[in-house]
């Protein structure tokens, strides 16, 4: 039922927006608890189309193509902070705006952030490792032994101009 005309309706208006809630039988501006508003179909659902690739934003209680304010897509849902509390963990990809296990190419995943980072962006000083894809505290990889401070990266041969640094066999080092 269209509850500005008290007439029955097969699909509410769009104009305000208006859904079709079936609990209640009337067309509702913002959908119940638990339910989220899909504009594509006009009707208030348990769960947003996911064939469409719709997710559910559930501040708003809407559905969404992609998550908005900092919220990230992850099994259907935009959420805020990406699942880390058991195996596989999740990183925040900014790139996608989702939760992805895997980072893209050329992005390393920062345990501290909980995200993906290029090069240089990983936190607290760390260093990133190409051959595991994550931001470590120490270059301790048997092929990318050394620090490098200017590129924040672990390198197997210091660049041009700076040679390694032995004084200290866990933390090599290149410097001038």
């Amino acid at each position: 039922m269209d509850n500005s005309t008290r007439r029955c309706v097969t699909l509410c208006p769009d104009n305000p927006n208006h859904f079709a809630d079936w609990t209640t039988n009337t067309c509702v501006s913002l959908c119940p608890p638990t339910f989220f508003a899909d504009s594509s179909i006009r009707q208030c659902v348990s769960t947003c189309n996911q064939t469409n690739k719709l997710l559910a934003y559930t501040p708003l209680r809407i559905c969404v193509l992609t998550c908005l304010n900092n919220t990230y897509s992850h099994n259907g849902e935009c959420i805020s902070i990406c699942p880390n509390s058991t195996a596989p963990f999740y990183y925040i990809d900014t790139t996608t705006k989702s939760c992805v296990a895997t980072c893209p190419d050329y992005y390393f995943r920062d345990n501290y952030l909980g995200r993906c980072v290029t090069l240089g962006g990983c936190s607290n000083g760390y260093y990133v490792d190409y051959s595991s894809r994550n931001c470590v505290e120490y270059c301790n990889n048997t092929l990318y032994t050394y620090r490098d401070n200017l590129t924040m990266s672990c390198v197997s041969h210091c660049p041009y101009g700076l040679f390694g640094d032995y004084s200290n066999l866990n933390q090599k080092i290149c410097v001038v």
